[in-house]
């Protein structure tokens, strides 16, 4: 939670209060190859991904130009090669390339250290906090896996020079918000002018553009999914990135679509109930669903086992 120390001075985050047995996990599985980059993939069929429409009745209720923020919790589960954690794109019918001339997209993820000469050889096995967008991969700090990650992202309003911030916390930790470990992007460009792809969306899981590959998939669990309709304020928004229930008055006046602490896979595509009373639902596009854990059966889950440090065994989950 977010509390001001005196008027008008500093926002400082709290320790996030501990969850309790009963929260629950989507368990989403890794690539499943052996080999890196350029190895085999099994093509074994999973979940693409799970997606959230944004336009509907041909009106884009998440415009580039108004910005939007997210915020979840996620534990990593290391693997070789990408990873997706959410994406905001075209999700259907489209190719990665298309985008960077179009619509646009933006999602944020551990990216592979050794795409930029480090990390661990060409099995990708080392990777960094990332904010993709525009073609490119602007990281931040080591990524830790099997561990609790509280993130958000912040997509600020375009301004007249067709400028957008963008700000991604992979991290967030008890302290002033000025302290908040941030990975910042200012986009240039044409997306928040572009017309909406019909199949544009929040997409959980894997990138809508390789889906068929399944070599950029989330491979960890997520939880505490919230979307807000419009850039937050930084407190705000990590306020509501440390509580489950809506903590703000921004939250509750902005909130778009959420899911917290669902019961089954299903749960994910029941109506959602947004601010000002409208019903949004999302949809599982082609395969299998996640699987639901609860909190207290977390760390003895088989992914645990191999999620950890560097120098453990790399995880690897065939469909």
């Amino acid at each position: 939670m977010a509390r001001l120390t005196s008027a008008a001075t500093r926002i400082v985050v709290e320790a996030e209060p501990v969850l309790p047995a009963d929260a629950t996990w989507m368990y989403f599985k890794g690539n499943g190859h052996e080999t890196g980059r350029n190895g085999a993939y099994d093509h074994v069929p999973v979940q693409r991904y799970f997606s959230i429409p944004t336009v509907e009745g041909g009106t884009d209720t998440l415009p580039w130009a108004a910005g939007f923020s997210l915020c979840w919790q996620y534990v990593p589960v290391r693997q070789a090669g990408y990873y997706t954690t959410f994406f905001y794109a075209a999700s259907q019918g489209t190719d990665f390339y298309d985008l960077l001339g179009g619509s646009g997209y933006v999602g944020c993820h551990p990216y592979p250290h050794a795409a930029f000469g480090g990390g661990d050889g060409d099995d990708f096995r080392l990777h960094k906090w990332e904010i993709s967008v525009d073609g490119g991969d602007h990281v931040g700090e080591l990524t830790s896996y099997g561990q609790v990650h509280t993130q958000a992202f912040r997509l600020g309003p375009t301004g007249g020079d067709d400028r957008s911030p963008l700000s991604f916390y992979p991290r967030v930790i008890a302290g002033d918000v000025g302290v908040q470990p941030v990975i910042e992007y200012t986009h240039a460009g044409a997306y928040a002018g572009a017309a909406p792809h019909p199949y544009k969306a929040v997409v959980f899981g894997n990138a809508p553009w390789w889906a068929a590959h399944q070599h950029e998939r989330l491979s960890g669990f997520v939880r505490r999914l919230k979307i807000f309709a419009g850039a937050m304020s930084a407190a705000d928004l990590l306020a509501e990135a440390q509580s489950d229930p809506l903590a703000t008055a921004a939250g509750a006046a902005q909130i778009w679509w959420g899911k917290i602490s669902p019961q089954t896979p299903d749960d994910l595509t029941s109506d959602f109930i947004a601010a000002g009373g409208l019903r949004r639902v999302g949809a599982w596009i082609d395969g299998a669903r996640c699987e639901i854990v609860r909190h207290d059966a977390l760390a003895g889950h088989h992914a645990m086992q191999s999620a950890g440090t560097i120098g453990n065994p790399l995880h690897l989950e065939r469909g």
